[in-house]
């Protein structure tokens, strides 16, 4: 699944940059030329910010003798390349670690696994989600950030239950002429019309509703009944509008479901830069979505430069004009937070 990797050494140990006692140190570990599996490192579901667990390779709960060299470290990851996993680390789970080698000297070169901590990623993620809902609070009449104001929004209907309001609205406006200087492949206004009423009254009273919301809208209903299909028009529709849209789900594969539908009725292309644009590692992607992976487009463009005879940019400059041309970005919800490439992203 790539959320393990076996067969490792510890290269070095880096002291914290600084001499503050919270300050991490960096544990650098290399994939052992004994290794069965060559995988590239970075072709893993192994991205910088995630949470992962080192243990000494070939225990488990089962070896009684073994247990005190499992989840010797709790760490994060801070980069990884194709040989190599650099992991963030406290100075205590450091001396553990230096303390467990020099134990084990006498047995050999030890060799160590790392695990992806998926409990301490997913709670640490909610946890802080919930920080940022209760955190600056404004008082009356006061101004505050474009995120206060949203977490205030968000106070008023989560926590206080306000419910969610709706413009009033008529099927026709929804295929009105929209002022945008932006032409998304797919999503025509005219063959829009058509296609709403194909859609049954269920799912037409969905988009009507979708389209009219102010704040937010539920689209509930069993496996097989067209949520996702339901959920691709809409999406269509509102990039048929000029607006930008994060498709975002708790699993790639949901993220990935509707990319899909969007990329079979034509929604983006694969030359230039695509409206459409995944965020993930390519691992985690199915392999008809790995083409639009943003750091796959940015890598086409630095090749097509290349071949043009044209001064290539940076890598960091095409992922830049990569997301600033995407009007549908998929992202898994739980990468969000981690994702710098959305950090600036409205």
């Amino acid at each position: 699944t790539g959320r393990c990797i076996a067969s490792l050494a510890v290269e070095s140990i880096e002291p914290p940059a600084s001499n503050c006692i919270s300050s991490p140190a960096i544990i650098r570990l290399r994939r052992s030329p004994n290794a069965p599996s060559t995988t590239p490192l970075i072709a893993l579901s192994f991205e910088r910010g995630c949470h992962v667990v080192l243990s000494v390779d070939c225990t488990s709960v089962s070896q009684r003798g073994e247990r005190p060299h499992m989840h010797i470290v709790r760490g994060i990851v801070d980069r990884v390349d194709e040989e190599n996993i650099h992991l963030r680390a406290s100075l205590d789970d450091v001396a553990r670690l230096e303390r467990v080698i020099r134990t084990q000297k006498k047995q050999g070169a030890l060799c160590f696994r790392i695990d992806r901590d998926e409990v301490a990623t997913g709670v640490g993620t909610l946890r802080q989600n919930v920080i940022n809902l209760f955190a600056g609070t404004l008082k009356e009449g006061e101004e505050g950030s474009l995120k206060m104001l949203r977490s205030a929004n968000m106070r008023r209907l989560i926590v206080a239950g306000e419910p969610p309001k709706f413009k009033d609205s008529m099927a026709t406006d929804l295929f009105q002429t929209a002022q945008t200087s932006f032409s998304v492949p797919g999503c025509d206004l005219e063959c829009l019309c058509f296609e709403f009423w194909e859609l049954n009254p269920d799912q037409q009273a969905a988009v009507q509703r979708v389209m009219a919301c102010q704040d937010y809208a539920l689209v509930q209903g069993l496996p097989g009944t067209g949520k996702s299909s339901t959920i691709a028009f809409i999406i269509r529709l509102l990039l048929a509008h000029g607006k930008r849209v994060l498709v975002t789900s708790y699993t790639h594969s949901a993220v990935d479901n509707v990319l899909l539908k969007l990329l079979s009725a034509g929604v983006s292309g694969p030359s230039g830069a695509p409206a459409l644009v995944r965020v993930a590692q390519k691992s985690s992607c199915h392999p008809d979505v790995v083409p639009f992976l943003a750091t796959e487009i940015a890598a086409s463009l630095k090749r097509d430069a290349t071949n043009a005879g044209v001064e290539e940019g940076k890598d960091v400059e095409n992922l830049k004009r990569v997301m600033a041309s995407a009007r549908v970005v998929g992202v898994s919800a739980l990468s969000v937070p981690r994702a710098s490439l959305l950090a600036r992203e409205n």
